[in-house]
């Protein structure tokens, strides 16, 4: 009897499955600490809005003409100077600089003193907390050993996509990794 290509036989049919190829996993190298925490100040990847504004929320896909851009602060719109001036905007991010505080258990970056004069959680009250140095850490005695290595980033103000007051976000010999829930 002729076989048609591609036809099993009936030994190739009866014969065990030859065992799969094992999987191939390629482990991700992960981002190397850098020494110190102001090794890390000012460099766009570490920084909060890194790829900020520079996706379409539809596709996922970069937009066009924002190849060179960082994120949308560098970006020059509707006539106006670009928003993020010499680091101007940068903002550490908690998901790639180890032990930033907002990693911490400790981290409130909103917990702040009202001033008397101001009705509490008002705008003005935000706007004008009572000057506190640990203004972000709600840890008995404040954050430890806090160095202040990029002060020039520092803008007055609560606002969004501001440099927050009194922030550092620097390492401190207090933190304790923030709680995940149930499971810890």
């Amino acid at each position: 009897m002729k076989q048609i290509d591609g036809q099993m036989t009936l030994d190739q049919l009866l014969a065990p499955d030859p065992e799969p190829e094992p999987e191939i996993v390629v482990e991700e190298k992960p981002t190397p600490e850098l020494a110190e925490f102001s090794d890390y100040v000012g460099k766009c990847e570490y920084c909060m809005w890194h790829g900020y504004g520079l996706y379409s929320t539809f596709t996922g896909e970069r937009k066009k003409g924002t190849e060179q851009y960082n994120c949308q602060w560098e970006m020059a719109r509707y006539g106006l100077e670009p928003w993020c001036i010499d680091k101007s905007y940068w903002k550490p991010s908690c998901k790639t600089i180890p032990r930033l505080c907002g990693n911490c258990e400790y981290a409130n970056e909103f917990h702040y003193q009202c001033k008397p004069q101001y009705k509490e959680h008002s705008r003005a009250a935000i706007i004008d907390p009572v000057e506190e140095p640990n203004i972000y850490c709600t840890r008995e005695g404040g954050s430890v050993n806090r160095r202040q290595v990029f002060r020039e980033f520092w803008s007055k103000s609560f606002g969004e996509r501001k440099w927050f007051r009194q922030h550092e976000w620097d390492t401190c010999e207090g933190w304790v990794k923030e709680r995940s829930g149930l499971y810890d």
